[in-house]
């Protein structure tokens, strides 16, 4: 089917698609009737979705092994070769930092195109039992453009949305994938030079990390001693607000199942961040058991022990959740995270019940948690609710958080709870009430060679209110108009909107020139075009300007490219 810009009617180009397993991987082919020999490729890096997969020539596959429609992973490879992998967790959110190794092949006879994927049974998660495997395929021809998938979805739904997936039973699975253990060892080296001291040592420091596969479905991961060396480092960000950012996890001892980890609260709210653990000091040790317990029961346990250090007591963290498939359009979890040295602990527990209606057009959630912390008391919990409405030209989202001031997440992320004063360097905590909503109008134009939509309107707008209902801050972001035309380019308009209550200093440049306290309300906009990506040349451009708190800015940005 026609998935994208168009989601009506049979793809014009033919594509067909072989699957079989012989027990210890799982073999894709692909080949896609092109209408010309040549191919368009945006990038050639790994493992980045929306150059190297989204923009170019290729084909992906969502594989959920327990046919939940609410977790499993995404294969992809361009027609250049290049790798994607990715585990979808709830709400269709790629994790693209987890990787597992796989083999692939691309080949072209005329104008058709192959594409051949071998992937481990290994490493995935599945029952033996549980025959019924959930498959969706995609094809993605940059050059037209033109996006296909085997099972029909409104082109608002995400082309690997694990909702929209064929039913295929996969026979003869085995009950153990091949080698039940890895191990993987490593040695740091440091030489040490004091120049003042004229002191100098060597030091070696051993490492090893180890998976061990109790079933298919059930994974035993080991750490002693990491340095996670090889992890990726993150991406620089300029923070012009007053809170922290959350970055993605890398390591690849937190990785396997993350989304069970991840998932528990809001990005306001979040119990458990795995950054947290070894940010002030080295980990000791950790294991961690995730998987599926039977076909709708999930399970993950994590512990983690990091090192003394002079200014640090050594710490023990642990992470348990529970995940219950009611039905296929209801799950529920439950967790406890346990962060604890011999001095204090901090503890925090809870639950959250999701829904999707069957026609995926109703979604809502309820979460709570209570804290429990060292010599804190009282005002310690956590509400939340949401409630979405979303049809392909109309969506409206409503979300009500209330985060009590000694709701401590030491483990978590929590940023609006925590307000730093720049001058005399204090960190208070406040309670607070949010409150989220969002509408957004599209129409579409399906008989037009040129618009593909116009986005008639989007608001959407994050308030906070104190404990006695007096506004903190608003912040209001507004398109009103903007236009995407079929050749994918792209014409925006859209502005941001903040009333501000500051009650602390904030020295956003951290040169010593703060931001007092007072209220302020300020205005900027922003106007940009995005050109068409499947060219040899592209560019894209934007200028954004306004005020900020009692001053102005100015930002203006173009970016040229070349395909060689």
């Amino acid at each position: 089917y026609k998935h994208f810009p168009v989601d009506s009617g049979m793809a014009d180009q033919d594509t067909k698609v072989k699957v079989f397993h012989n027990g210890v991987f799982l073999y894709v082919l692909a080949s896609y009737e092109d209408q010309e020999a040549m191919h368009n490729i945006s990038s050639l890096k790994r493992d980045l979705y929306r150059r190297s997969i989204a923009e170019s020539d290729g084909f992906s596959l969502a594989i959920d092994p327990f046919n939940e429609g609410t977790n499993g992973y995404l294969f992809a490879l361009n027609a250049a070769g290049v790798q994607f992998d990715a585990l979808i967790g709830n709400i269709n959110e790629l994790n693209e930092s987890w990787s597992t190794v796989w083999k692939s092949a691309v080949s072209r006879e005329g104008n058709m195109k192959y594409y051949e994927l071998a992937i481990p049974l290994a490493a995935l998660n599945f029952k033996a039992e549980s025959a019924t495997w959930g498959f969706q395929f995609c094809t993605q021809d940059n050059k037209i453009p033109l996006n296909t998938t085997l099972v029909y979805s409104k082109r608002i739904f995400e082309a690997y949305d694990l909702r929209f997936t064929a039913p295929l039973n996969m026979e003869q699975l085995p009950e153990s994938t091949g080698n039940r253990f890895a191990v993987v060892p490593s040695l740091t080296v440091s030489q040490l030079v004091d120049q003042e001291g004229d002191d100098e040592r060597t030091e070696l420091t051993p490492s090893l990390d180890a998976q061990y596969n109790i079933n298919s479905s059930l994974r035993l991961d080991l750490t002693i001693n990491p340095d996670f060396s090889q992890v990726e480092v993150d991406q620089q960000v300029f923070n012009l607000s007053r809170f922290a950012i959350n970055f993605p996890e890398r390591r690849q001892f937190f990785l396997e199942n993350a989304d069970l980890f991840a998932d528990l609260g809001s990005n306001q709210c979040n119990p458990f961040y795995s950054r947290r653990i070894g940010a002030n000091s080295d980990i000791l040790f950790g294991a961690k058991l995730s998987g599926n317990l039977g076909a709708k029961t999930r399970i993950g346990i994590l512990n983690t022990q990091t090192r003394k250090t002079d200014d640090i007591a050594s710490t023990n963290y642990t992470a348990a959740v529970a995940r219950r498939q009611v039905n296929s359009s209801l799950y529920s979890t439950a967790f406890l995270i346990n962060q604890q040295d011999s001095e204090r602990y901090n503890r925090v527990a809870g639950a959250n019940i999701n829904y999707n209606s069957p026609n995926n057009r109703l979604s809502s959630s309820f979460n709570y948690s209570k804290s429990l912390t060292t010599d804190l008391s009282g005002k310690n919990n956590y509400y939340a609710g949401y409630v979405g409405y979303e049809i392909p030209t109309f969506s409206a989202k409503l979300g009500l958080q209330r985060i009590d001031e000694n709701h401590v997440t030491e483990t978590g992320f929590t940023p609006f709870l925590y307000n730093y004063d720049a001058s005399t360097g204090e960190t208070t905590r406040e309670g607070y009430y949010s409150i989220w909503s969002e509408i957004d109008v599209i129409q579409f134009y399906k008989s037009s060679p040129v618009v593909d939509w116009i986005r008639r309107g989007l608001i959407r707008n994050r308030t906070l209110l104190d404990n006695d209902y007096k506004l903190k801050e608003s912040e209001t972001f507004f398109i009103p108009l903007s236009i995407r035309f079929k050749n994918r380019s792209y014409a925006y308009l859209s502005g941001v909107s903040r009333i501000e209550d500051l009650k602390y200093n904030f020295d956003f440049l951290q040169n010593g020139n703060v931001i007092e306290p007072g209220q302020y309300f300020y205005t900027f906009g922003r106007m940009g075009y995005w050109s068409t990506t499947n060219r040899k040349a592209y560019y894209t451009a934007k200028i954004e300007a306004g005020q900020f708190y009692d001053g102005t800015r100015l930002h203006t940005q173009v970016t040229f490219l070349y395909r060689l």
